[in-house]
């Protein structure tokens, strides 16, 4: 898949900046619909200083994306694997918040040589130590 990672980060970094300057909502996950279209017309500010041909050229190379993510969300069901990655995402946290919460009353933190990384561990019944992450 082609898509330019640019295009996606600068789409979502923008639309967040400006919900959270209007109304502070957060939007965590940009479908791949939502994505169609963007800077096809006109570019993103940082642009404006570049030589008039270099923007048309990235104007026409936006398009072309453009025109096969949409392929992509038609034929290959770009949309269903965004659902599915989304939501395995979502149960993998769930699971793992879950099971931090549950063993919060017998978790115990050890940390790394320089203390800027924190590991949590479990007892087990036969006493010994197990990560919360398999790490």
């Amino acid at each position: 898949m082609s898509v330019s990672f640019y295009r996606i980060t600068t789409w979502t970094s923008s639309a967040n900046c400006e919900a959270e300057q209007s109304d502070k909502t957060f939007r965590p996950y940009v479908k791949p619909s939502d994505i169609l279209g963007v800077f096809t017309e006109s570019l993103d500010s940082r642009f404006d200083d570049m030589d008039e041909s270099f923007r048309h050229k990235l104007l026409d190379v936006m398009k072309a994306e453009d025109s096969k993510l949409k392929t992509f969300i038609d034929k290959a069901q770009l949309e269903a694997w965004y659902r599915t990655t989304r939501d395995c995402a979502e149960s993998t946290v769930a699971n793992a918040y879950n099971q931090i919460t549950k063993a919060s009353e017998t978790v115990e933190t050890a940390t790394n040589g320089n203390g800027s990384a924190k590991l949590l561990f479990t007892r087990r019944d036969d006493g010994s130590r197990t990560s919360l992450f398999g790490v």
